[in-house]
């Protein structure tokens, strides 16, 4: 099931996409690399809207390397009743056996394009697409994200 969002979010606002993520237990924060997704869930922490949730950002478990961070992550997310997990490496997560309520989808404008991450991008709509051919009953919420505080 995926829910489209018409809404557009800032992120330096710290808000997330109808419905809001609040209805979920278990959510999921994805997008391409540079997209905006640590800046809005740590937004969104300063704000005080994960308050009662385990927050997990990938990145923070790179140094596992790429095969390892994925153990190391759902190793952090055991036996969490709530939270929400973010990054690039979602898509992998959700295929290694995550089981979320809902995941949502940011999409827009990035920082400049590094090298691999048109191919990283593909990887993630991929296996996402993938997944939530697995997963129909999952809502996938997508959101446009605007950097300019409008």
């Amino acid at each position: 099931m995926i829910l489209t969002s018409s809404q557009t979010i800032a992120i330096n606002r710290g808000q997330m996409p109808f419905p809001s993520i609040r209805r979920f237990n278990r959510v999921a924060v994805t997008g391409r690399p540079g997209v905006g997704k640590t800046t809005a869930v740590r937004r969104l922490q300063r704000r005080g809207i994960t308050s009662g949730r385990t927050v997990v950002h990938c990145d923070d478990y790179t140094g596992a390397g790429w095969a390892g961070q994925i153990g190391a992550v759902l190793t952090a997310l055991d036996g969490c009743a709530r939270f929400i997990v973010e990054g690039v490496q979602v898509p992998r997560l959700l295929s290694s056996g995550l089981d979320v309520d809902a995941v949502v989808v940011l999409s827009g404008p990035t920082t400049k394009a590094k090298r691999g991450h048109r191919s990283m991008s593909k990887a993630i709509s991929s296996t996402l697409a993938s997944w939530a051919r697995a997963n129909p009953g999952v809502p996938i919420i997508t959101a446009r994200v605007r950097t300019d505080g409008n």
